[in-house]
């Protein structure tokens, strides 16, 4: 069964609807931190990193080894190092909300110091997720 392309194996169709799916969760997350919504942004950012961790990173090493036949998989090396380089960020960024969130307040806030990091941090994240997501695509439409 495929959905996008009929030389693409179905992993691969997984694989870009669920980095499709999270960038979405994460725009929203995103949407949340800049309404003050921490709590929620809380929730959606950390489910969002475990997602990617458990379904995006389990497929992507299923599909890379796959593909490491293929002459083309060296044009998944630069989507596969920012795919590593965001969920290292979004690991430290995550402690680091966990760390320094104010434990007296009874919403889930930062303070300003610190919230300035986590934001700036937080954005990257974000520019680098899409570029992710688009690098993934094209990774696709490259391989199939």
């Amino acid at each position: 069964m495929v959905i996008f392309r009929a030389q693409a194996p179905l992993i691969s169709d997984a694989i870009l609807i669920v980095e499709i799916i999270l960038a979405i969760l994460l725009t929203l997350g995103f949407y949340f931190a800049r309404k003050h919504r921490g709590t929620r942004h809380h929730w959606i950012m950390l489910s969002s990193f475990v997602a990617h961790i458990v379904f995006g990173v389990a497929l992507m090493v299923i599909s890379f080894s796959i593909l490491l036949s293929i002459a083309e998989a060296a044009s998944t090396i630069a989507h596969a190092t920012i795919a590593s380089l965001v969920v290292i960020l979004a690991a430290i960024n995550i402690i680091l909300g966990f760390i320094w969130r104010a434990k007296d307040s009874p919403v889930m806030v930062l303070p300003p110091r610190q919230r300035r990091i986590h934001q700036t941090l937080g954005i990257i994240l974000l520019l680098l997720w899409y570029f992710l997501v688009i690098s993934g695509i094209f990774v696709y439409l490259t391989l199939y």
